[in-house]
C-alpha cells in the first residue's frame, strides 16, 4: 500500500505519478520476455495494451476511470493501482531502441494539483490466484483469450493448481487431464466412429445416387440427405468431438502460454520446462521430440480411421502440417495433444476388436 502527499503546484502545473524503465527481462531466452512485454492500462472497464515497435515511439493518452496501469513481461507484472477508480489522465509510452534490441516503457497518470494519493503498488508474478485477491481486476493483465475461452482458462488454472497439490508434477497433471477429457468425450467419439462406419457402408448407395442424378445437383443433394435420414446417419457426426474440444484446446494454449505455474516446471526425461518447446540437441541441431511423437500418433490414428481411398493423401499430409504448427508450441500443450491422440488410438483399436468379434459367426 502507498500514500503520497504533495503540494505547491500552481494552476499551470500538475503532479504526475510515473513508472519509468519498464520491467526487467527475467527469462533465460530473452525473446520470451521481449515478445510479451507491453505497457497496459485498465481504463473505463477496457484494457489497453501498448507494445514497442521498431520505428517511431508509441504513445497513448486517455481520460477516464482508471483501475490500474502497469507494465508486464512474460510472467511478471508491475502495476500502480489507485485506491478508488477515480478519473485520471493516463499516458502509456513504448519505445524500441536499435541497433541493440532494447525496450523502454513508461506509464503515468496526472494527479490533482495538491493533496494526497493512496493506492497499491503491485510488483510480482502473473499468478491468477494471487492477482484476484486484490479485487482490482489485475488478472486482466493475463492474456487468457477472448471472453468464452477466458472463462475456460480460469477454470483450467484453478483445476491445475488444485490437482498439483495431489500430484506435484504438472506434466502428470496434464496427462491426467487428457485422460479425463477423453473419458468425458468418449460417448461422442464412439458415436462418431459408428457414424463414420455407417457412412462407409452407404458409399455404394451414394455412388448410385450420384450416377442417377449426375445432371441435377439439387436433386442429388436432397436424395443424399434423405438417404442419410432414412439410415439414421449424421454426416457431421465425426466432427462433433473435435468441435467440442477446440475451445478447450485454445484455452489450454492460452493457459500454458500465460500462467507462471508451468514456468521452468519439469516433467520427465528431456522435458525440463513445460512452458517452452521441448528441446534435444542432435549433432548440434535443436530437435523438438514431442511434436514428432504427436505427429506419429496422429498418423497411426488416421490410418486406423480413414476408409475412403480418395482421402488417403490426408493420412500423410496432416501429420506433417501438424508438426509445423506444433513445432514452437509449449511442450505442455503438445504433451496434452499427444496423450489424447494415443488414447484415441487405444479407443479405435478396442472398437475394431469389438466389431470383429461381433462379425464372427456364432
Amino acid at each position: 500500500q502507498m500514500e503520497i502527499s504533495y503540494s505547491g503546484f500552481d494552476e499551470q502545473t500538475f503532479a504526475f505519478l510515473v513508472w519509468e524503465g519498464g520491467i526487467a527481462i527475467a527469462e533465460r531466452a530473452e525473446h520470451v520476455d521481449l515478445e510479451s512485454m507491453q505497457a497496459m492500462a485498465y481504463l473505463n472497464e477496457n484494457l489497453t495494451e501498448l507494445r514497442a515497435e521498431a520505428g517511431e515511439p508509441q504513445n497513448w493518452e486517455e481520460k477516464g476511470a482508471l483501475r490500474w496501469a502497469g507494465v508486464r513481461n512474460k510472467y511478471f507484472f508491475s502495476s500502480v493501482v489507485p485506491a478508488t477508480p477515480s478519473r485520471y489522465s493516463v499516458e502509456l509510452q513504448a519505445e524500441y531502441a536499435v541497433p541493440v534490441p532494447e525496450y523502454d516503457y513508461r506509464i503515468g497518470f496526472r494527479l490533482s494539483r495538491n493533496g494526497t494519493w493512496e493506492g497499491l503498488l503491485y510488483i510480482g508474478p502473473l499468478d491468477y490466484e494471487e492477482l484476484i485477491l486484490y479485487e482490482a481486476e489485475l488478472e486482466r493483465a493475463m492474456d487468457l483469450g477472448f471472453p468464452i475461452v477466458r472463462e475456460i482458462s480460469k477454470v483450467l488454472i484453478v483445476l491445475f493448481v488444485e490437482a498439483y497439490q495431489i500430484v506435484p508434477n504438472y506434466g502428470w497433471v496434464i496427462v491426467l487431464f487428457a485422460v479425463v477429457v477423453k473419458i468425458l468425450v468418449y460417448p461422442l467419439t464412439h458415436k462418431s466412429y459408428e457414424s463414420a462406419s455407417k457412412m462407409q457402408e452407404l458409399q455404394p448407395k451414394v455412388a448410385a445416387l450420384k450416377e442417377k442424378y449426375k445432371n441435377d445437383n439439387q436433386r442429388l443433394s436432397r436424395e443424399t440427405m434423405k438417404l442419410y435420414r432414412d439410415e439414421g446417419v449424421n454426416p457431421l457426426g465425426g466432427c462433433l468431438p473435435l468441435l467440442l474440444q477446440m475451445p478447450i484446446f485454445i484455452a489450454l494454449y492460452q493457459t500454458f502460454s500465460s500462467t507462471i505455474e508451468l514456468r521452468q516446471s519439469p516433467f520427465i526425461l528431456w522435458i525440463d520446462d513445460l512452458s517452452l518447446p521441448d528441446e534435444v540437441l542432435v549433432a548440434g541441431i535443436s530437435i523438438h521430440i514431442l511434436p514428432l511423437l504427436m505427429s506419429a500418433a496422429m498418423f497411426f490414428q488416421s490410418k486406423m480411421t480413414m476408409k475412403d481411398p480418395k482421402q488417403a493423401a490426408l493420412v500423410y499430409i496432416m501429420p506433417v502440417v501438424m508438426v509445423f504448427i506444433m513445432w514452437r508450441f509449449s511442450s505442455g500443450l503438445v504433451l496434452y495433444w499427444t496423450v489424447f491422440n494415443v488414447l484415441q488410438i487405444a479407443q479405435q483399436h478396442f472398437t475394431n476388436l469389438y466389431k470383429q468379434r461381433r462379425a464372427r459367426p456364432a
